[in-house]
């Protein structure tokens, strides 16, 4: 990375000096004097300022009256001379500014900018969400009310901080004083670090919790009848327990469970999902295999976050709790004031959901209230296109009440089209409920308004291909001694492994009850991942859908190709 760095060092001539983490002085590079740059390491800068700050001493303090630019409270202080009189009238807000002989302490007040989160540019160019003290505080205030954390907790960190449900995550931590590990940087070491750190709060995405779930119910199956018969008492067990508000029989965690809750460090009592949908299914599975609260959120970068959370205690699925109430703190006030925020559904005529709706009202969900951002950076057009002039933040979901003022998301207004037959599609939806079959690993589902199908491609697991090539007696290079296939790229493209994947997605696809224009009629099976290198994931793990098009479109082309040889009905229109 250093290298890199300097590599295109003359391009940023404003860089003085280059503080390197981790580094030893006497291994970094020398550079040019003509350059005007200096390396340093981190420990040698350390030492540099303890040396400094020692030979001071008391000499160079003195008293001065603090004055806050905010209540006018006064108070008498010890400053380092430095501090005090090197900032001037001009001076970023926290700094002291010298007055004669008072400081006066600008702090922060709510209305400042604490960051720009940019979005995670799933469908184009990610923007700048300016977000404000107050924004940041309000939500992660709000959300202490339904969630309690102690000091004794631990959390460990591996979620992107470049996504708002990390940030929210640690000024929460900070918060409670929650003990905050971070992870090696590495994914494929997490489950080490898990049992390295044994934390008590976890959080996470549905994608991992989808693979965890998977990788349990794979490894039962597989465990010989005798152990399959074992988990399916044990979880029949304490799943009614737990459905029914009683404790369990901590023999079957002896028997089983604590097995399985050794795999994220055997202490776990918080997961929290956010990001996306989570299934009910998964949810269910999750609290009854680690035995404890599983809490799914809603929000958004334009929301500081949490919009809505589920309460604790609530052992109901299938939603996202009911809204953050949202408070704040005025510091210098020393009072608490209260905006609930408010949250209304809007119709959408187009993909008929109305307020109307029986049982439930339905629409797009709305959002005004002290967390919603301050708008996009250098960008007016774009925040008026989700901001009306009644301060009303558009999300683009498409949700529903629920009894006892739960929220539901159903749909997505964003990111839908239509095919052929006029039918509205919302693809990450489908791409939601695909990912529990055990084939898949990643899923990008496609259809356009020339085509009467949806096509997708997935990112198979595997393991699981290998266990069904197996089954089905095909020989690879590594299973027997009499190749049939080279490698797993060949088998890929066998018509029979598609078809079983196919299979298995349809049989998802009903239990889920989804309708006849949402199966995917063609696969393409592919071994690369979707990851943030190959720029087909965001930084918070969402497929980029035009970026997919592009990177799979001989792929799709094929699948519609071969769809419009065996079902002429069903190939694409031509354009008058």
């Amino acid at each position: 990375m250093l290298q890199y760095l300097l590599s295109f060092l003359s391009e940023i001539p404003s860089v003085r000096v280059i503080v390197v983490v981790g580094g030893v002085d006497e291994h970094l590079p020398s550079l040019p004097s003509a350059s005007g740059v200096k390396l340093v390491s981190y420990t040698r800068l350390l030492s540099q300022c303890f040396s400094s700050c020692s030979s001071k001493k008391d000499q160079d303090t003195h008293m001065y009256r603090v004055v806050c630019n905010i209540c006018g409270k006064k108070w008498v202080e010890k400053f380092h001379a430095r501090w005090a009189c090197g900032v001037g009238s001009g001076g970023p807000r926290g700094a002291g500014i010298r007055r004669g002989r008072d400081v006066v302490v600008v702090q922060s007040v709510p209305e400042d900018v604490a960051t720009i989160c940019y979005t995670s540019g799933t469908t184009g160019t990610p923007k700048g969400v300016v977000l404000s003290h107050g924004n940041l505080l309000s939500s992660v205030a709000g959300m202490t009310l339904s969630v309690k954390f102690y000091s004794s907790d631990i959390y460990i960190s591996y979620l992107p901080l470049a996504h708002i449900y990390e940030r929210a995550n640690q000024i929460t931590s900070a918060y409670y004083g929650v003990a905050v590990g971070f992870y090696q940087g590495d994914n494929l070491k997490l489950m080490d670090d898990l049992a390295a750190l044994r934390p008590t709060i976890f959080s996470s995405v549905p994608r991992l919790y989808n693979r965890i779930y998977a990788g349990i119910i794979n490894a039962v199956k597989s465990s010989g009848v005798l152990k399959e018969r074992l988990f399916n008492a044990a979880y029949s067990s304490k799943r009614q327990a737990v459905m029914n508000g009683r404790k369990p029989s901590p023999m079957w965690d002896r028997l089983v469970f604590n097995k399985i809750k050794d795999k994220l460090g055997g202490r776990v009592r918080y997961l929290t999902s956010g990001a996306s949908p989570l299934s009910p299914d998964v949810m269910e599975f999750l609290r009854v295999c680690f035995g404890c609260q599983v809490i799914e959120g809603y929000g958004m970068t334009e929301t500081s976050c949490v919009i809505s959370t589920m309460d604790e205690g609530d052992n109901l699925t299938g939603h996202v709790g009911s809204p953050n109430p949202a408070c704040a703190f005025d510091t210098c006030a020393s009072n608490w004031f209260s905006m609930p925020p408010e949250i209304k559904l809007v119709d959408v005529p187009e993909m008929s959901y109305t307020s109307e709706d029986q049982p439930h009202p339905r629409g797009e969900i709305c959002v005004r209230g002290h967390i919603i951002f301050q708008g996009y950076y250098k960008d007016e057009v774009q925040t008026r296109e989700v901001v009306d002039d009644e301060g009303w933040l558009h999300t683009g979901d498409i949700g529903l009440w629920l009894p006892g003022g739960r929220l539901k998301i159903i749909d997505r207004k964003k990111n839908i089209f239509k095919l052929a037959q006029g039918e509205y599609i919302a693809p990450e939806k489908i791409e939601n409920v695909y990912a529990k079959c055990k084939f898949v690993a990643q899923c990008f589902v496609y259809g356009d308004s020339l085509n009467s199908y949806l096509v997708a491609v997935i990112c198979v697991d595997p393991d699981v291909l290998k266990d069904w090539a197996a089954s089905e007696n095909i020989k690879l290079s590594s299973v027997g001694s009499c190749p049939f296939y080279d490698d797993l790229g060949q088998l890929c493209n066998d018509p029979r492994a598609k078809a079983a994947v196919l299979a298995d997605m349809d049989s998802v696809g009903r239990e889920a009850q989804l309708r006849g224009f949402e199966f995917v009629k063609a696969v393409t099976l592919v071994l690369e991942p979707f990851t943030v290198e190959n720029g087909l994931l965001t930084p918070t793990f969402k497929v980029k859908r035009p970026q997919a098009k592009a990177y799979f479109a001989q792929a799709i082309a094929g699948m519609y190709t071969e769809l419009s040889t065996s079902d002429p009905a069903g190939a694409p229109q031509k354009m008058m």
